[in-house]
């Protein structure tokens, strides 16, 4: 009995030593043939013939949600055109002349000074306006570049992912409230969907990182795409920090935007 389970251990550490010589002399053709995928995929991005003709131009639109840095959601939009240039078919330089809606809402705040379009006399002590919200309509260039899989080009989805920033210049700034009069004797009025032009209260220039995903939708003589990005704005744009209680306090501007665009 003895014997027989010597054999059998012995055949044990056989049949283990043999598996462990093998995966040693495997691992190295396996780790030979990802390097080589990994090296080939690369030579593909790097030196790839570009299937696509390199420079197209298109029209794009889509809805976008807005926010300044405290609470206060707005819905803008964009459109516009865009040129793109094929380098490698793993990367695409992508640049846009836009017009968009950007801004989002505001604390309450109070007026103190004169109102000139007081509809009651002057007779108001101040003026709260109530749940503010700014629009900025801009002129805006987006500087992207997207980047997107070898073995994709030639396929009808071609998945990418877009990394880049824009410029962009505020025409007007426009808010919209509700201001309520308060008088001496404790009582207010309420005048709503008042509309007033508020853009020296703010940067008209503004840099923004983006970064986002989409799909390229290739249709033989055009190519349609859908994509989703976030935008953060780094500029600082409240320029009223001091004078006016209660709109006070840095600035910035983010974005939310949907994208469908199309080559012509």
């Amino acid at each position: 009995m003895f014997k027989t389970n010597t054999k059998l251990i012995a055949g044990k550490r056989g049949w283990t030593q043999n598996l462990m010589i093998w995966i040693i002399l495997i691992i190295p053709f396996f780790a030979d043939a990802q390097q080589r995928s990994s090296e080939s995929r690369f030579q593909g991005c790097k030196n790839g013939i570009v299937v696509a003709p390199m420079l197209n131009l298109g029209v794009k639109i889509g809805p976008s949600l807005n926010q300044f840095s405290q609470p206060g959601t707005a819905i803008g939009m964009n459109i516009g055109m865009f040129g793109t240039y094929k380098v490698t078919k793993c990367f695409t330089a992508r640049m846009e002349l836009l017009f968009s809606t950007q801004g989002g809402g505001r604390r309450d705040y109070r007026r103190v000074d004169t109102d000139p379009n007081d509809p009651y006399g002057g007779k108001a002590v101040n003026v709260t306006n109530v749940n503010p919200q700014v629009t900025f309509n801009n002129i805006e260039i987006p500087i992207l570049g997207e980047f997107g899989l070898a073995e994709s080009s030639r396929l009808m989805i071609q998945p990418k992912l877009l990394l880049g920033g824009s410029y962009s210049f505020a025409m007007s700034a426009i808010e919209h409230k509700t201001q309520r009069y308060n008088f001496y004797d404790g009582t207010f009025a309420d005048l709503a969907y008042t509309r007033q032009n508020v853009t020296d209260y703010y940067k008209r220039s503004q840099l923004s990182v983006i970064v986002g995903a989409g799909i390229n939708f290739n249709m033989g003589s055009h190519m349609f795409s859908v994509d989703l990005r976030y935008r953060q704005g780094l500029t600082q744009l409240n320029q009223r920090l001091y004078d006016i209680p209660g709109m006070g306090g840095k600035l910035y501007s983010s974005s939310l935007i949907f994208n469908m665009g199309i080559t012509l």
